[in-house]
């Protein structure tokens, strides 16, 4: 008895795998987009001015609230714009690295690029292959 059950719960699982499916499909071919809409560019542009403030003092999170969106929205936008120099709110300057040319960097190319952004302040692009 409990099996024939278990039988018409898988079956009714699949009708609705299939429909679900069948909807995303439809979906797609008359052109909508799936999933979360995108922040607008306008806001985009005015997080990374805020994140590339040189004097800034708003951690990820505060940044985030006044432009109302999600902490992690501002974190993947910091994350695309590679390394950078910011002023931390405690003051100090950090220096942020996200992996540009894929391999590990050996802590002589570190230190030396670590400097050229500190006199510069600019972003730095890797241009060796490891």
């Amino acid at each position: 008895m409990f099996q024939m059950l278990g039988v018409f719960a898988e079956f009714e699982r699949s009708i609705i795998q299939e429909r679900v499916r069948a909807g995303l499909l439809r979906a797609k071919r008359e052109g909508k987009r799936l999933g979360r809409p995108p922040i607008k560019k306008a806001v985009k542009t005015r997080i990374i001015a805020a994140l590339r403030a040189p004097e800034r003092t708003e951690g990820v999170r505060k940044i985030a609230r006044r432009f109302g969106v999600n902490a992690s929205t501002v974190q993947n936008i910091s994350q695309q714009l590679g390394p950078f120099v910011a002023n931390q709110p405690s003051g100090e300057v950090r220096v942020r690295w996200v992996s540009v040319c894929g391999g590990s960097r050996s802590s002589e190319h570190r230190q030396k690029v670590t400097q050229s952004v500190l006199k510069s302040g600019d972003l730095h692009e890797c241009g060796h292959r490891s």
